[in-house]
């Protein structure tokens, strides 16, 4: 390094550090993510693909919860999703959210149990997205399975206004069904067909944005915004947009 570099370096680390957790295993993950073992085709773009996002995050695997429990909100596993976001906030998190969007049924016992923000699933942006549309317009959510979208989940997540809702399932799609079933490949062509398929049978002029709810989905955003030429909102933007609230950046420019 010349002198002249040299001299004029500055470091931006803090002459001290205060407020050090105790015992904390790892450090530096902004976003913690509660997710299911035993997915498949974790591609770009899953929410379980952790080069999904330009940041770090840290998943704690619910080895011992089932989709099949989740997805109609069984309080015996209860426990189990709160115990795991307890463990990523003591590993540092500063922020929990689920994977799967079925996780919504437990949005209150989580948010309840720890000290930092919670979005235990997409569907928590529902009542921000209608406010967002005129009153005329509509959001098409598109599920892995509609028998998920329980009184119980809309409860959790705030969702009230179920007329401007429209649900569309991906469940019967041979190409979806077979992504669901760990086959080893799919064809991820086909699978964008049926979902175009799908979510035009329900379209008309009052649509104003897609959600995406199920997190296998999100590396078909791109594609779907293209298509039908609306705003798509998925976990992985949810993400981003937390990250962005819990670890603010200075700003640099000029006046």
């Amino acid at each position: 390094m010349k002198t002249d570099q040299r001299n004029s370096w500055k470091s931006n680390r803090p002459a001290t550090w205060t407020n050090l957790p105790e015992r904390q295993a790892v450090a530096g993950y902004p976003v913690g993510i509660l997710c299911l073992s035993g997915v498949s085709a974790l591609i770009p773009g899953n929410v379980q693909n952790a080069g999904t996002f330009d940041f770090p995050v840290l998943y704690k695997v619910l080895e011992d919860v089932r989709f099949e429990q989740i997805a109609n909100g069984d309080r015996a596993v209860e426990a189990a999703i709160v115990a795991g976001a307890k463990e990523l906030v003591a590993n540092g998190v500063k922020a929990v959210v689920g994977a799967c969007g079925s996780l919504g049924h437990y949005q209150s016992a989580v948010a309840n149990a720890v000290e930092v923000p919670v979005f235990m699933s997409i569907l928590m942006q529902i009542p921000f997205i209608l406010r967002s549309l005129g009153k005329n317009q509509k959001l098409v959510a598109v599920f892995a399975s509609t028998q998920t979208f329980t009184p119980l989940i809309q409860s959790e997540c705030g969702i009230d206004d179920l007329d401007r809702i429209v649900a569309v399932d991906l469940m019967g799609c041979p190409s979806f069904d077979g992504m669901i079933e760990s086959e080893i490949e799919f064809d991820g062509d086909a699978l964008l067909a049926e979902m175009i398929a799908r979510i035009e049978s329900v379209m008309d002029d009052s649509v104003g944005a897609l959600l995406l709810q199920c997190s296998d989905l999100p590396p078909f955003a791109a594609e779907l915004q293209q298509y039908f030429g609306l705003p798509v909102y998925d976990m992985t933007g949810l993400i981003g947009w937390l990250q962005s609230a819990v670890v603010r950046r200075s700003f640099e420019g000029f006046l």
